[in-house]
């Protein structure tokens, strides 16, 4: 009977191990072990019974047909490619109908959290999907839009009826729309965004009993679907303790949208109970350092500085170079190595590598809509020079990360930077990244002091296969071809998993305007109208034209880099983007 009674016990200690362990999901720390591949459900791959070629026009702001099956059937893709984490669109049943903006295939007009969008499939597609991640090693990041529910304009009109659970106008704060010109923090977070044909009602969350419900709610959607980590959209605009508290309802890894060029109002935001959040203040100027304006990478190493100073986990934030509310790095860098060298940066860099689908395809269009094309269009090329890149750094990454556990929570150091040019080292790895473009100079040599490098030791390049030897004086000289990416790695530390990478030369895109967009892989798929830009959208205005003035306005755009960084830095925290991400 004792003996009996012995291996109950420890039959129920282990089952409520086991329970609180599936509770309290992965670590931040395992998630700064993996890369990110962002997709749009809608846009990725159609089911095995479509057309590969069925056509897809951003601009017309309707659903194409992608679906959960269509991923699944298509991990391989991603996998692949070196990610082992997923970022989807959210799941939950949208407003329906055909807005001034479209129809929801984006998932982000909320109106029934207990329900799934159908467009995407059912909820055995959905949780088959997740299955098959998770039998691959692979974790699914959930996007979820709650701080606002989508209903029907005109506002005159609105009714809570089919808002589920929130039917009732007192759920809501008062109506007032967002207006960010106010500059004022209680608007932003208290007022209404979306427009008189479609309205995002903002939930009251700083009601007690809203809060409940939406944590039962997470809880139950984390366990149900078995989800590895929540990404919280537009947390901007709801107090910094609300997303604090859903952070600890979820159970599992958080990351916030948090849109913002201020380090110290990003990192406030981690540093009150987020796990991490998209890192905006690096987007905009890792942007201009590799773009065809061949801005400062000063400007970037000091906004790095700020980061490093100002958040908690600086290796537990998102990085990225493009996503679905930003413009492609290919739209206004149709250099390849400067592309290379930001996708680049991405992946060595500190914190987490989140790569916006399309990416790998050098897909160069402009802002939403454009920016949410078609991936089936691209038939899946795995030839392509930035899907290889891609897949080489992160295959390196999981190396490295293996010879050397402590990688992912070393914060890089900047060796050097100047003008056109940083190098970067976070452990023992070393990357070489600067803007000068396929046509630089022959015979360009960067010359730097490694850290806990000694005479002789030997570093070999991912990317060009060559190695280089430091010095009696403990410097290292390394070549440049083609402005292309240099990442090395000491070759003294033993074995480690190089990948094979081969860098070709590509033509570079062509634009032609008013007509179509081709690039080397991907045959043009709709027109674009002349003369498009942001304006032409709510929102878009104020940013577009403050990048506009900024630099037509300043005399000092072109002058010394003692002159343009405090331009730059001003411009980062000030004259940011304001529009409502979608």
């Amino acid at each position: 009977m004792d003996v009996l009674l012995v291996k109950f016990f420890i039959l129920c200690f282990f089952s409520i191990s086991l329970f609180q362990l599936s509770q309290a999901g992965h670590s931040v720390d395992e998630w700064k072990e993996r890369s990110i591949y962002q997709v749009i459900t809608d846009r990725f791959s159609l089911n095995k019974d479509a057309h590969e070629r069925l056509p897809c026009d951003p601009a017309r702001f309707m659903y194409c047909g992608g679906t959960w099956n269509g991923i699944r059937d298509h991990l391989d893709y991603i996998q692949d490619m070196g990610f082992d984490a997923i970022w989807i669109s959210p799941i939950f049943e949208n407003e329906e109908g055909n807005k001034i903006d479209g129809w929801s295939y984006h998932g982000y007009w909320t109106k029934n959290l207990y329900g799934l969008n159908h467009h995407y499939g059912t909820k055995e597609d959905f949780k088959n999907l997740v299955e098959e991640l998770h039998r691959r090693d692979m974790w699914i990041l959930l996007d979820i839009a709650i701080n606002s529910m989508a209903l029907n304009g005109p506002l005159e009109n609105i009714t809570f009826d089919g808002v589920v659970p929130f039917n009732d106008e007192s759920y809501f704060h008062p109506f007032c729309w967002v207006d960010y010109e106010l500059n004022d923090v209680e608007i932003v977070q208290n007022c209404w965004l979306g427009d008189d044909n479609l309205v995002l009602a903002d939930l009251d969350t700083e009601n007690p009993v809203i809060v409940e419900i939406l944590q039962k709610w997470l809880r139950n959607v984390v366990e149900e679907y078995d989800i590895d980590g929540i990404r919280f959209d537009a947390t901007k605009h709801a107090p910094v303790e609300f997303w604090s508290k859903m952070a600890e309802a979820a159970g599992v890894f958080t990351i916030g949208e948090y849109f913002t060029g201020s380090p110290s109002e990003a990192c406030d935001y981690q540093n009150a109970g987020l796990d991490s959040f998209l890192n905006f203040p690096l987007y905009w100027p890792m942007t201009w350092a590799f773009n065809n304006t061949g801005l400062q990478c000063e400007a970037l190493a000091t906004v790095i500085n700020q980061i490093h100073s100002q958040c908690r986990d600086v290796n537990a934030l998102g990085t990225f170079i493009g996503n679905h509310d930003l413009p492609r790095i290919a739209h206004n860098n149709t250099d390849q190595a400067r592309v290379m060298n930001a996708i680049s940066f991405v992946m060595m860099w500190d914190g987490i590598p989140i790569i916006y689908y399309g990416t790998e395809q050098n897909f160069n269009t402009f802002h939403d809509p454009f920016n949410r094309e078609a991936l089936w269009l691209s038939k899946f090329d795995t030839g392509n020079v930035y899907y290889k890149l891609i897949g080489a750094l992160n295959r390196f990454r999981k190396s490295v990360q293996k010879k050397d556990p402590e990688y992912v929570n070393t914060q890089s150091t900047i060796l050097k930077v100047q003008l056109h040019y940083m190098v970067i080292q976070k452990h023992k790895v070393i990357s070489v990244l600067g803007n000068w473009g396929v046509h630089s100079q022959e015979g360009l040599t960067i010359l730097f002091i490694p850290m806990d490098a000694h005479p002789g030791d030997v570093y070999y390049d991912v990317i060009s296969d060559k190695t280089y030897k430091v010095d009696q004086q403990g410097k290292l000289s390394v070549e440049i071809f083609f402005g292309f990416p240099v990442i090395l790695y000491p070759q003294t530390q033993g074995e480690i998993h190089i990948p094979e990478f081969t860098p070709t030369l590509l033509p570079e895109t062509t634009f032609i305007p008013s007509i179509t967009i081709t690039t080397h892989y991907v045959e043009p798929t709709y027109d674009v109208p002349f003369g498009y830009d942001m304006r032409d959208h709510p929102g878009g205005q104020r940013f577009w034209n403050s990048i506009v003035s900024q630099k037509s306005s300043s005399p000092e755009s072109t002058s010394a880099p003692g002159k343009v960084l405090p331009i730059l830095l001003s411009f980062f925290t000030l004259l940011l983007p304001i529009f409502v991400l979608a």
